[in-house]
């Protein structure tokens, strides 16, 4: 007897160990990454396999992950890009600002040697004088000789005397006898007025190579302030263009890590539902993305107080998933049938599309939200239908509240006639 009950305790432990290792086999082998578009699909259909919807849920938490992850890689990147635009900025002004400095001195080098080409044109034109006013000096010279020859010649045949006695009074004799020194002394002036010129013109020409001296002095300073400058510009520049080649490839991160955000996002599944289900022949949200940040917490202030699946959370995330984040705080926030008349913004009686529509029944009310109204006939989106026990309860899952939201197409007429008439409508 005992050897059959450790038989069947050994049993039921190989089975156990059995399963157990299955279930393990099964999730080490599910790996999502390269077979999105196949989870994809799977988790697109309904079925009521708790296995299938378990593994599906892990594939959503997979992609939600994957596109927290994107997104976080992209908004870092952007970080990184805008903390780099005042270095860009600095850099692209110093580069300017050496750009500037080297234009600048270049305009000096090109001042200074358009001055050191007047300053040789001036030294070549005094070195021209200079030779212009020897040559009339050496004429002048070769003159004088001629004349001292001539008179010496006069003086040896006596017709310096003869010139000089040859004057018919005494004023005339004095002449006579000075005619001789004065043309001498003229000539002796003319060559001193000359030798004057010649040493001024030397002076000039002194003064001309100095400053032509100090010019060239000047450039070479300059071309070297000018290199030294060029190199800075250059360095600059450098540094520019690597930082931004770097926020080039930064941008190019975060537009690749916002595109994979996208594809994880459009590869989320909707959760499947059933095609019909009961209450005013309404069926399930098909394709409604529940999962995004309308319906969930700290967006959704109805999920963070534990009231995910009621209709007040599921209007909420409709009406801010259709009409935008901006209206969140005008939405009111206590039971459904409070709403109307603590909603501050406009209200009526007349049922129009992204409206909010609210009944008083029961103890609390009930909201739905307006998809769209044209020609007498309605469609709305509700949350908490039909759900057992008369409604759900606090903290409820997220994927029990979903299957229990619902879309009805019907006649304004016959809504009314099923719901009992609204207390009215909340407009966008």
């Amino acid at each position: 007897m005992k050897s059959k009950k450790l038989l069947l305790l050994l049993t039921i432990v190989v089975v156990m160990i059995g399963v157990v290792t299955v279930r393990d086999d099964a999730i080490k082998a599910q790996d999502f990454e390269g077979n999105e578009e196949h989870w994809t699909s799977v988790c697109s259909q309904y079925t009521e396999d708790q296995n299938t919807i378990n593994t599906c849920n892990e594939y959503r938490q997979y992609l939600n992950k994957k596109t927290q992850e994107a997104n976080t890689k992209s908004q870092n990147a952007q970080k990184e890009i805008d903390s780099m635009q005042g270095d860009l900025s600095k850099l692209g002004n110093l580069a300017y600002e050496y750009e500037g400095k080297v234009a600048d001195v270049k305009a000096e080098i090109a001042s200074v040697n358009a001055s050191i080409v007047e300053a040789e044109a001036s030294i070549k034109l005094v070195e021209d004088k200079m030779k212009e006013q020897k040559k009339v000096i050496d004429a002048r010279k070769d003159k004088i000789k001629e004349r001292m020859k001539d008179i010496q010649v006069s003086i040896n045949t006596n017709e310096y005397i003869d010139f000089i006695m040859g004057a018919e009074n005494l004023v005339d004799f004095i002449q006579r006898s000075e005619s001789i020194g004065t043309i001498t002394e003229y000539d002796n002036q003319q060559l001193d007025i000359l030798n004057e010129e010649i040493e001024k013109l030397e002076k000039d020409k002194k003064e001309k190579e100095r400053l032509q001296a100090t010019l060239e002095t000047q450039k070479a300073a300059l071309n070297t302030k000018k290199e030294e400058l060029e190199v800075k510009e250059a360095d600059s520049k450098k540094v520019l263009a690597a930082l931004v080649d770097k926020q080039n490839e930064l941008k190019a991160q975060k537009n690749s890590a916002a595109a994979s955000a996208n594809v994880y996002t459009q590869l989320i599944p909707p959760v499947p539902s059933p095609p019909t289900t009961g209450g005013g022949g309404g069926n399930l949200n098909w394709g409604r993305d529940f999962y995004s940040q309308y319906y969930k917490s700290p967006t959704n202030p109805f999920s963070v107080v534990g009231l995910t699946g009621q209709c007040t959370w599921y209007c909420f995330g409709r009406a801010t998933e259709v009409n935008g984040l901006g209206i969140r705080n005008s939405i009111p926030l206590g039971n459904a049938n409070s709403w109307y008349s603590s909603y501050g913004g406009s209200k009526g009686q007349t049922p129009r599309a992204n409206a909010i529509v609210v009944w008083s029944f029961g103890a609390y009310g009930h909201v739905a939200f307006v998809e769209s109204y044209s020609n007498g006939t309605i469609t709305i989106s509700e949350g908490n239908v039909n759900a057992p026990g008369g409604g759900l309860g606090y903290w409820t899952s997220l994927e029990t509240a979903i299957k229990y939201t619902q879309v009805s197409t019907l006649s304004y007429s016959d809504l009314v006639a099923f719901r009992g008439r609204p207390v009215g409508f909340i407009y966008f």
